[in-house]
């Protein structure tokens, strides 16, 4: 391994140590998993500035949302002809700005969105390739007439149960 992979390997290393050591311990004395991941959460959520009122989902969407801004900044900043620690440096910069003032609602908002783009491609994946499957399932021998019922039935079932669940959700009778 060379001296860079070693460097940021060490340096991953301290990192995670940092919150391992700040984590409060657990009714046994140890330090449990879910006291890191409140301590990474409640990072999330801006406790360390005296902000309160937020919500872990909140907390999650902030650090998600740092780490895709700093992704795409560091990435574009390629073109700039910059050093790579300008880019790291003035990728964290604009990240940790952009989280910290971007309001609850709108991380809701932007999660909220993600997941329904991504529902909606899984949904309409599995009905499209089942629709491919019925077309391109031969018409001879008759069994293969069956698989073809079959596809149209399983394809029926799921949208009957996105019916059903669509009107759960939106509390129509």
């Amino acid at each position: 391994m060379n001296l860079k992979k070693s460097g940021m390997l060490i340096f991953i290393l301290l990192f995670i140590s940092l919150f391992v050591v700040s984590c409060t311990t657990g009714p046994t004395g140890s330090i449990s998993l879910k006291s890191i991941f409140d301590k990474i959460i409640s990072i999330g959520k801006l406790d360390f500035l005296g902000m309160t009122g937020e919500s872990a989902i909140s907390g999650f969407m902030r650090i998600m949302i740092f780490i895709l801004v700093f992704t795409v900044l560091y990435e574009a900043s390629r073109f700039l002809g910059a050093s790579d620690g300008t880019r790291v440096t003035i990728s964290l910069i604009i990240s940790i700005i952009s989280c910290i003032f971007i309001p609850k609602t709108v991380l809701i908002a932007i999660g909220t969105s993600y997941g329904l783009i991504v529902s909606l491609f899984l949904i309409g994946s599995v009905i499209v390739g089942g629709f491919f499957a019925i077309f391109q399932i031969p018409r001879q021998p008759w069994y293969w007439h069956l698989t073809r019922i079959g596809v149209l039935c399983l394809l029926l079932w799921l949208l009957l149960i996105m019916k059903d669940n669509a009107i759960k959700i939106a509390g129509l009778p």
